[in-house]
């Protein structure tokens, strides 16, 4: 006989991903008999640094059923079509990663394969030139992809978001409280717990509130309320590879021209983001305390903005690393409870989406099966390892930066998996990212070949493919990109036209 069905569902935590997880499961289990309380306090700050969205958002928007323009006037949002990577191999250094996807193949040979051999015949120009997103990117182009007409070099763009993390907060809050759920305003004290199983059954806030519960979502972040501090779950520390361990933020004035990018500015013990949204400017210094003071990171965020600060900048200290098990007993961390990798490639967010995801694929009857947990364990891990390898690629092809962090990370022993990785595509331009990479083949190879990975070889099957035509090929992708993107409105336009946010009071 099966198990007893879940009932009722308790969200300790509220911001982005506890008002994300309330709305998703909200929507997907609103015939099934639940109920869903959230747990939260007005007194308990947000991290809010998760400004920055990549491309699977629109998997949130498609589930909830969210009118686009509504959800980016309502968190003052702007478009995102990737990332400008500044200094990365030394002073005056730059490449774009979009996006969407470069070129098209010919004949079956892949693109890179074919950039590879028009580059060694010098017949070709940057790799930018090839993919419709750096291209609209580089102009300050934005247009929706879905309003171009069949084989536009349009429909290859894709994009996400910059959004203000406590708006965006309250916008889902309302979907999800319009779809039934409660929000219990309080600090959790302590949890009750199964003396069987060591599943917890209830928790209880400050005000004397007792929240009883089938199964219960972490959403507490670098508090880890549950998962670590009733559970003792226990950690995995990446830090070795991934050694940033402070950040400040504030945020500045807007400039006069919106761009549709998240910057990311190598500095000499991190990085400096630079996210744009309609009314503001979101700024951050990342950097590893070991080789900076915070006292100077400090100053070289405040230094190098781009408008008057609207704020006195606030520091984050966090380690990254992950839960031993993201889904122990009963509770599920979801978001920063499950594990933190900085935000250099703006995956807070998609990593609270994709446990969602898998939270409703392996959705659990009330005494929940070892293998469905083990299975969702296994692949969140995956998820966190490869992410982890793609933010060390950054680090570790660094260039001429002579700084001690980055000669420490250019001195480390690579994870197996990133050494095989970036050794194929340096011999052969073979990218073969994992069935849990996030980071698809084009990511890759705008990454590698943006910080000085030249492969040495292509797919022998691109020697079948002669120079006039090779050269046919790569011109008319450039040409009809480019005629694209010149017919495209700004992307301040756009915004004013379809989805401006009222100037705030």
């Amino acid at each position: 006989m099966a198990g007893e069905a879940v009932r009722r569902i308790v969200i300790a935590g509220g911001g982005a991903a506890g008002w994300m997880s309330a709305a998703v499961l909200a929507k997907v289990l609103q015939h099934q008999g639940c109920t869903i309380q959230l747990v939260e306090s007005d007194d308990i700050g947000i991290i809010g640094v998760g400004e920055a969205t990549i491309a699977g958002i629109h998997w949130l928007n498609n589930v909830l059923g969210i009118e686009e323009d509504a959800f980016v006037r309502a968190s003052q949002a702007t478009f995102k079509l990737g990332i400008d990577f500044r200094d990365w191999t030394g002073a005056g250094s730059r490449y774009y990663h979009p996006f969407g996807r470069y070129g098209a193949p010919l004949r079956g040979v892949g693109f890179q394969h074919l950039w590879v051999k028009a580059r060694r015949r010098g017949l070709v120009t940057s790799f930018e030139d090839y993919c419709m997103t750096s291209v609209a990117a580089r102009m300050r182009r934005f247009d929706r992809p879905d309003r171009a007409p069949p084989g536009s070099p349009l429909k290859t763009l894709s994009y996400a978001y910059h959004l203000d993390a406590g708006r965006y907060a309250r916008y889902l809050r309302s979907l999800a409280e319009a779809m039934g759920v409660r929000r219990i305003e309080g600090i959790i004290e302590r949890a009750d717990q199964d003396p069987e199983t060591g599943h917890i059954v209830a928790l209880h806030t400050h005000r004397g509130d007792v929240v009883e519960g089938d199964l219960f979502l972490d959403c507490t972040g670098f508090r880890a309320l549950l998962i670590q501090g009733v559970l003792n779950t226990g950690t995995i520390d990446l830090s070795d590879l991934l050694p940033c361990d402070r950040a400040w933020a504030v945020p500045c004035a807007a400039t006069a021209e919106i761009d549709p990018s998240t910057r990311c500015t190598a500095r000499p013990a991190g990085w400096q983001w630079r996210i744009p949204l309609q009314h503001r400017t979101g700024n951050g210094h990342v950097f590893c305390s070991a080789f900076m003071s915070e006292d100077e990171a400090r100053d070289v965020l405040m230094r190098n903005l781009d408008g008057a600060p609207l704020a006195e900048p606030r520091m984050i200290t966090f380690r990254t690393g992950r839960a031993r098990q993201i889904w122990n007993k009963n509770v599920i961390a979801v978001g920063l409870s499950a594990g933190f990798l900085e935000p250099l490639e703006a995956t807070t967010i998609h990593v609270i989406l994709n446990s969602l995801n898998k939270i409703i694929g392996h959705f659990p009857r009330r005494t929940p099966d070892p293998c469905t947990v083990a299975e969702f364990n296994r692949q969140l891990d995956l998820q966190f390892d490869t992410i982890k390898d793609f933010l060390v690629l950054h680090y570790r092809l660094s260039g001429a930066r002579e700084e001690p962090l980055w000669r420490y990370c250019r001195a480390l022993a690579l994870p197996e998996r990133l050494e095989r990785m970036m050794e194929s595509f340096r011999t052969t331009a073979r990218i073969a990212p994992g069935e849990f990479d996030q980071f698809k083949e084009a990511s890759w190879f705008s990454v590698m070949l943006g910080q000085g990975i030249v492969p040495d070889d292509h797919d022998p099957l691109a020697d079948g493919i002669d120079d006039d035509a090779l050269t046919r090929h790569l011109a008319s992708i450039r040409t009809g990109i480019r005629q694209v993107a010149e017919r495209m409105p700004t992307h301040e336009a756009y915004i004013r036209a379809h989805c401006a946010a009222p100037v705030p009071a």
